[in-house]
Order: structure tokens, then sequence, then C-alpha cells
């Protein structure tokens, strides 16, 4: 079962209604993917089966949120994977995975950009990675100041209760590639 739903999806990552295609899929494909980069595959597999419950309070913490103190001493709040902001760095991740394989349809001849009837379609190649750099705000990275309450900096100021913490770093892209 998904962390989040389709309600994340709103605001600058909001996804028109379609007959053809559910978010979900495209939910159930790389949640896992955004996750196991950000934890590493055994503390992954904790917050799949994550229940409020009966998880343990560190997992609760990932999933929920949690006020944690900085390197640098400031208090700060990661806001957790699921909150009722529904902002959360998998809704972004997923956006942007939707955003660039929406872009052309794979065919068994060749790839094909859809045109609508009445309408032109554009890139939506700005906003996917706009979509993708929002997300790096809530993931965080190596050199991202340590009061941002991203959840790089909530593990690494709680590295001591998550010993198998394995990050994969990500880092920002743009439309030249650089």
């Amino acid at each position: 079962m998904s962390l989040i739903d389709q309600t994340y999806f709103t605001n600058e990552i909001q996804i028109p209604s379609s007959k053809y295609e559910t978010i979900q899929s495209f939910i159930d494909r790389y949640e896992k993917q955004v996750l196991i980069d950000l934890f590493g595959y055994g503390l992954y597999k904790l917050i799949k089966d994550y229940d409020p419950l009966t998880s343990e309070q560190r997992i609760i913490d990932i999933v929920q949120g949690k006020e944690f103190t900085t390197r640098g001493g400031d208090l700060q709040k990661w806001n957790g994977l699921v909150n009722t902001e529904k902002q959360s760095v998998i809704a972004y991740y997923v956006f942007y995975k939707w955003a660039i394989e929406r872009e052309t349809i794979a065919t068994r001849s060749a790839a094909i950009k859809p045109t609508p009837e009445n309408s032109e379609n554009v890139s939506f190649e700005a906003k996917a990675f706009a979509a993708y750099n929002h997300m790096l705000d809530f993931y965080g990275y190596r050199g991202q100041c340590d009061y941002a309450p991203s959840c790089f900096n909530f593990m690494y100021a709680n590295q001591d209760l998550y010993p198998e913490w394995k990050f994969q770093e990500k880092r920002p892209i743009n439309l030249l590639g650089i």
C-alpha cells in the first residue's frame, strides 16, 4: 500500500484527471524507488510496512515527521513523508517521473508525441525539472544548509537511531543538462 495518494498532486504538481491513466500506477512504481534512494533497502522495508499503531516510533517519526535539532543547534521540523499540508518528497518525485514519461508514448514502431485536436502540446520538461528540484528541498543533500527541514538533515541529525540508513545523493537538474 502506498503512503501517498492522488490528493498530494495539487498546485504546482497538479495532474489533470484523465480516463486513460491514473496517477496511482506511477505512485506504485516510483514511491519505492525514491524511498530506497533516500533510506536504503533495509529501512525502506520498515517504512513500507508502516502502521501508525504497530510501527516503531523511529519509523513513525520518518513517516509523520518530528522536530529535531540540527548540527548547528537549531530546532527544526521534518514534516514527514505524509502530512496534512500534502507536501511530500514522494509526490514531487512521482510528478517528475510522470511528466517526463508523458512527453512521448512508446509504440512498437517508434516513440510518438500525441497531438490532440484543437490544441497544442507543450513541453513538460521545465515543469518536470522544477518539480524535481523542489523535491530536492524535501529530499536534502550533502552541503544543504543544515537548518533546512529536509529528510537528509533529519536523518543526519538522528543517524544514531537509524544505523541501517543508506543515502543515495541526488543533484539538481536543468534544461541544459548541466
